[in-house]
Parts: C-alpha cells; sequence; structure tokens
C-alpha cells in the first residue's frame, strides 16, 4: 500500500489546476537544485492518531504542509490557490488508502532574500484524516 504523502501527491497530480501549473514538480520536503519556478513541496507536520481504551483505531489525523513556491509573487499564490481548490474538503479513497477528509488548517506568506535563488513561498497546512493499517 502507499504511503499517505504519496496519495497527497497523485491528487495534486490528478488535479486539473494543480497539475497545469506544476507538470509533476511536487517534491518531499525540499526543492531540488536547478528546479524550475512553480513548484510544490510536501512534508508531514506532526502525526497524531486515534486512541480508545482497547489501543489504536486506525484513524489517523497528521498535518501536512505543501508549500507553493515561485520567483515570482502572483505564481506562488496561484499555485497555492489551486493546492488548496484540490485538497481542502477532499475525500475518498486512491492508491489503496480511504482518506475521510482533509481540512484546510492554515496559509500564509514567506519570502527569503537570503538564499542563493530567491523565491516567494506560500505553505498551505492541512489535517488529513485518513484510516491506516493496524497490523
Amino acid at each position: 500500500m502507499a504511503e499517505i504523502e504519496e496519495v497527497l501527491r497523485w491528487r495534486l497530480n490528478t488535479y486539473s489546476g494543480t497539475s497545469a501549473l506544476l507538470s509533476g514538480r511536487i517534491y518531499p520536503m525540499q526543492l531540488p537544485q536547478g528546479t524550475a519556478s512553480a513548484s510544490a513541496t510536501y512534508q508531514k507536520i506532526s502525526g497524531p492518531r486515534d486512541h480508545t481504551h482497547q489501543g489504536p483505531t486506525g484513524l489517523a489525523s497528521p498535518r501536512y504542509q505543501i508549500t507553493a513556491w515561485s520567483k515570482q509573487y502572483s505564481e506562488a499564490k496561484a499555485v497555492a490557490k489551486q493546492v488548496r481548490l484540490a485538497l481542502d474538503g477532499w475525500f475518498g479513497s486512491a492508491l489503496g488508502h480511504v482518506v475521510s477528509a482533509v481540512q484546510l488548517e492554515n496559509e500564509y506568506d514567506i519570502y527569503n532574500p537570503e538564499t542563493l535563488v530567491e523565491f516567494y513561498s506560500v505553505p498551505v497546512d492541512f489535517i488529513v484524516w485518513h484510516h491506516e493499517e493496524t497490523t
């Protein structure tokens, strides 16, 4: 079974708005050197799991951050908007996972001119409710 990160990447690659802007440039954690403008990265920020007195229920609600990157502020904002439209409120089954709900948690803008390549970034945080294997 695929990891939930792969499900999120699949959703972004198959959603028309993000697919058109990113053309598959969606990477774990950091941008590869020489990456073209209009890219995205994803990373897990936290990983809570539901429990009862009998133990884990298999329901997880991790926070994932999808960050839109571009050398142009307007383009970074456009990518972040499409990421929001692709994920906020989405649910379903994909790659062997059941996603119960994806909820937008936070969004903000960053610009760091001290980096070697000047990029604008717009991190967008989501809570991803999904079912995990318990055995």
